[in-house]
């Protein structure tokens, strides 16, 4: 898509004649580009800013300056011959008085020294910070990829430790060092441990649901199997854990970490668990279904660290019985072993650490018969920078997956519903029956009409929260 200039945005919020036969196209771009519709308004506000300024004063602003006056002018008066200087104006209200008539340009201004202060505080930081030279600061697999490596900040391999399967998994680096690993301080003290929950070989045996915690010199501090056999409204699943996300949360009673486990059955049993420094658990949150992602977020009005758990609902389990979805919780709330309230059937108390809980209903496409497509499956959920969260999620297919993007803002309320470029065409050639020109449009309606709330007893349309009041009734 081709973008106008900030000079030819500038001279459309102002009427100049000098655009005038752009301006058709300009409205028409402003309608469908959200980042030049969002100039447009910024500059606009600027104007609009100045003009009232300006008629507040009492001043009229000339358009030109035709002659530019040095520091130094010297006016004489004739009566006295007296030397008189020009009161000279304080860097506060020049800035000012130079914002006002070039906006853009101090806008760049702004924006470059910004640039500059980040990065002389970042110098600042890495001087003084805990993660000093020989502590570790990042992780990245071997060249083998049977191993994962300790680097401190200055890029120097500290230590390893081994890895299970490690050649399929080199294939997955970036999600090791974020989905699996975390280097935090446990314990407040400044020196920072390693906690992972990636699977490894010992002789013979595959480690599939142990969690390790190293000290900054790569000593074992803790190895600890996570997991236990459940029941579900009758079922019986044994113990068949594997470990999936882990992530260091503030500790609100210490200077420390505490430390979130996802674990997975080979069915759809599945629970976080809450430890502290030492391992020991604090609490479980069990879920009929796959939550195997695992975020820190932000919503609005909570001022302490919450998490996300995106992944499916399983309940029932039968064919084509799952869906997306999304649990907020307070891991601070989590104490003891308790359940999901919208996925009852474990046999333990509802846990008081949800917030949120929200189901998504995706398209059901033609599928074989006794396949596993048709299913949802989670793809992942990334965190804007204004806080909102974009769920990505997607409906297995035989011949392609059409990825849905979900975005929710900071009160978990639905934004938007949006497909990737690929998806848009997948569905216009193979699964859209309508292909009339707001067909798509009509469909992503549909979608978004899907979008509901759990508070404890019902679904709901309307944004709500889980509410204790409604679990205890």
């Amino acid at each position: 898509m081709k973008h106008f200039d900030e000079h030819t945005l500038t001279l459309f919020v102002l009427g100049s004649d000098e655009i005038s036969r752009q301006a058709d196209a300009i409205e028409a771009h402003l309608r469908v580009c959200h980042g030049c519709r969002i100039t447009v308004e910024e500059l606009r506000s600027i104007y609009e800013n100045v003009a009232r300024d300006l008629k507040e004063s009492g001043e009229e602003r000339p358009e030109r300056a035709l002659v530019r006056m040095t520091r130094d002018v010297i006016t004489w008066d004739e009566s006295s011959h007296v030397r008189i200087r020009p009161t000279r104006l304080s860097l506060r209200k020049r800035v000012v008085s130079y914002a006002r008539q070039h906006p853009v340009a101090a806008g760049s201004w702004v924006m470059i020294l910004a640039f500059l202060v980040f990065f002389s505080a970042r110098g600042v930081w890495d001087t003084f910070s805990f993660t000093q030279p020989g502590q570790p600061s990042f992780t990245r697999l071997n060249g083998l990829g049977t191993a994962v490596e300790v680097y401190d900040r200055n890029s120097s391999m500290l230590w390893s430790f081994p890895l299970e399967n490690g050649r399929s998994l080199s294939e997955r680096e970036g999600k090791l060092n974020s989905f699996f690993t975390q280097i935090a301080d446990l314990r407040g003290d400044g020196q920072q441990e390693v906690i992972t929950s990636t699977p490894y070989l010992e002789g013979q045996s595959n480690n599939l649901n142990v969690l390790r915690i190293f000290d900054p010199r790569g000593k074992l501090l803790l190895s600890r199997s996570i997991g236990k056999p459940s029941v579900f409204r009758g079922a019986e699943y044994p113990l068949f854990y594997n470990l999936a996300a882990v992530l260091a949360i503030t500790d609100e009673q210490s200077a420390g970490k505490e430390i979130l486990v996802s674990a997975l059955s080979h069915r759809s049993p599945y629970f976080l668990t809450r430890l502290n420094n030492a391992g020991e658990t604090l609490g479980e949150y069990w879920h009929y279904g796959w939550l195997a992602g695992l975020r820190s977020v932000a919503i609005q009005g909570r001022g302490r660290d919450l998490v996300a758990l995106y992944g499916v609902n399983d309940v029932g389990d039968a064919h084509d019985s799952s869906f997306p979805s999304i649990a907020i919780l307070d891991p601070a709330k989590l104490r003891g072993s308790t359940e999901a309230s919208a996925s009852r059937g474990f046999g333990l108390p509802v846990s008081t650490a949800e917030l949120f809980y929200v189901r998504a209903e995706l398209p059901r496409f033609p599928i074989p018969p006794d396949s596993n497509c048709g299913k949802e499956a989670f793809q992942s959920l990334k965190i804007a920078q204004d806080s909102s969260l974009v769920f990505l999620c997607t409906s297995r297919t035989v011949d392609g997956a059409p990825v849905f993007l979900f975005t929710f803002d900071n009160k978990m309320h639905l934004r938007a519903v949006s497909l990737d470029d690929h998806s848009r065409q997948l569905m216009f050639t193979r699964y859209l029956t309508d292909h009339g020109p707001h067909a798509l449009d009509r469909f992503m309606q549909r979608i978004a009409g899907g979008i509901s709330y759990w508070d404890g007893r019902k679904w709901r349309k309307d944004p709500t929260e889980v509410t204790q009041e409604v679990l205890s009734n």
